[in-house]
């Protein structure tokens, strides 16, 4: 009897330690290990972060302009001179995050802006941020937004990639996360009466990466993408 018992009490163990062995190697295997028993660590600044934002800061304007907020895939873009008006501030900083943003929202709100279109969330995901802090980031930046001035806010969905055009010397990025991080923004979206912009559709190939003609890297755009992304706007900011 004790013989069937210790035989069942090791069969048990084996069977836990196989289900212990499978969800660390689906979270990530050893990565997923080392990330769970290490410090985090701070990520870094993007390159003039503190530049933009003193630069952002020292401007003046006027009231009711609309503001473009986001990382590279705004700022790379002379908005004003593409969607050929003057009342367009462009408030983009290369490599920013939602805890970068949300820690220069006076600026934008104090602006007393009409519109603010939202482009954020990449990269936070290069970064490998997970997804709770980053969907509670991205909240708390809607909430600031949408109580501290009386802009009409406009949420992008998170853009496209196309891994096949990154290089090696890029970190890679999980288009998974992609997709539920946007889930989340569609959802803040409803619950604080903003807009929710997709681009994929027009933007994407037939296997749902971002299309070759509209980007030099797979994952900032060229000229062309940002023709297609001004098209889209047309009826937004009239």
């Amino acid at each position: 009897m004790q013989k069937i018992i210790l035989n069942i009490s090791v069969a048990l163990n084996l069977l836990l330690i196989v289900a212990a062995i499978t969800f660390v190697v689906r979270k990530g295997g050893s990565d997923y290990v080392v990330s769970k028993f290490s410090a985090p660590k701070e990520l870094p600044l993007p390159y003039n972060y503190y530049n933009f934002k003193n630069q952002y800061q020292s401007y003046q304007s006027n009231d009711s302009m609309i503001i473009f907020l986001g990382n590279s895939l705004t700022q790379y873009c002379e908005w004003h001179e593409l969607l050929k008006r003057n009342d367009i501030l462009n408030r983009g900083i290369g490599g920013e995050r939602t805890d970068l943003l949300l820690a220069r929202l006076d600026e934008v709100t104090t602006r007393n802006p009409s519109k603010i279109f939202l482009e954020i969330g990449i990269n936070d995901i290069i970064h490998k941020v997970d997804e709770k802090t980053i969907i509670e980031n991205y909240e708390t930046i809607v909430y600031e937004l949408t109580h501290k001035c009386k802009a009409k806010v406009y949420l992008y969905a998170i853009f496209p990639v196309n891994l096949d055009m990154r290089s090696e010397n890029y970190p890679p990025i999980d288009t998974r996360k992609i997709s539920t991080i946007n889930s989340a923004i569609q959802s803040i979206a409803k619950e604080y009466s903003c807009e929710y912009l997709d681009l994929r559709p027009v933007l994407t190939d037939e296997r749902g990466l971002l299309k070759a003609e509209f980007t030099y890297d797979g994952l900032h755009l060229n000229g062309e993408g940002y023709d297609v992304w001004a098209k889209f706007l047309e009826k937004y900011i009239q």
